[in-house]
């Protein structure tokens, strides 16, 4: 190994295991453990920054806010689901605070479907009424935020609104966060695909809110990032033998596979986990990977880990 990549390594958060533990576990708990493995790497810890920065400005006069965008299967719900393990509910006799709320822009992205949505996910009894209009449950949205104490809002899929292509929605929601944001000072972290950013163009005082913007890439080929992150969640594999998933060979094949995407990454490691378990094995091997790959990622493409395939060819493309 060389001294950059041992560099990239030592910047990469992961929590220390005991694998006597973890080795003689059933398949399926090896692979309910690797799904539920996180590897900080750079990229990452800088949106987790954004999180911790906006929450610790919730008790000022203006608490800031911000976005984390990037594209599908970068990590945006991975970084939101670490922070919030870090601020877990807590149960009191008279009510549940929650420091940090998180809920998800449905498909359906008017504002009545969305505060539906967020009651729904804060286990409000009545989140399934009917009201004539979208101020009453709203209201109730805010009562409770101030009812758990949440000191963080975060808002996953947020280009479910600017997808509708429709102005006049994207105004009304812009409006309505920039409300929200108004009544509570609560700050708000919006997570989505780049286009997401269009909702702060249509209104001046919520983008000037939205203060901290950052995004998320996916990998790119060759990244020495990409190398580590695969050579640490190789050390962290409930196996007795080291998989090799950050040598030459496998790690373009996984880029391959999932382009550079971490959350693909888990996926097809997870899988991989759980047949090479079933098989007895001690560590994942390339026919594995190959049939965890048909199982979960066949829909990406011919299959980089069956013999045949030109590496080489696949390679030359991602350069062009």
């Amino acid at each position: 190994m060389n001294n950059e990549l041992s560099e990239k390594i030592t910047e990469i958060q992961r929590s220390p295991i005991d694998k006597s533990l973890l080795i003689n576990m059933t398949p399926e708990a090896k692979e309910k453990y690797v799904k539920n493995i996180m590897i900080v790497h750079p990229m990452m810890n800088v949106a987790l920054t954004v999180l911790e920065d906006c929450k610790k400005s919730w008790k000022s006069a203006e608490p800031m806010c911000g976005c984390i965008f990037g594209d599908t299967r970068a990590g945006k719900t991975a970084v939101a689901k670490e922070f919030m393990r870090k601020f877990p509910e807590v149960q009191h006799e008279d009510r549940v605070i929650k420091p940090v709320f998180y809920s998800s822009v449905p498909s359906s992205s008017h504002i009545g479907p969305l505060v539906t949505q967020l009651l729904r996910d804060f286990k409000d009894p009545f989140w399934d009424k009917t009201y004539r209009n979208y101020n009453i449950p709203t209201g109730r949205f805010i009562e409770l935020l101030k009812e758990c104490r949440v000191e963080l809002i975060i808002i996953d899929e947020v280009q479910q609104i600017v997808d509708r292509d429709k102005k006049r929605l994207i105004m009304e929601s812009a409006d309505w966060f920039k409300d929200l944001y108004n009544s509570t000072k609560i700050p708000l972290v919006f997570l989505g695909l780049p286009n997401a950013s269009d909702i702060f163009q249509e209104n001046e005082q919520l983008s000037g809110r939205v203060l901290r913007r950052e995004t998320i890439d996916c990998f790119k080929f060759g990244d020495k990032d990409f190398r580590a992150f695969l050579y640490t969640f190789d050390k962290q594999l409930p196996f007795k033998e080291v998989s090799g998933l950050a040598n030459k060979d496998t790690w373009e094949r996984i880029f391959i596979a999932t382009n550079g995407r971490m959350g693909f990454m888990k996926v097809l490691i997870s899988e991989s986990t759980k047949i090479a378990a079933e098989s007895n094995l001690q560590a994942i091997t390339f026919p594995v990977l190959a049939h965890a790959y048909n199982a979960v990622l066949k829909q990406e493409g011919p299959n980089p880990f069956l013999p045949g395939f030109d590496l080489k060819k696949a390679i030359e493309g991602l350069k062009k």
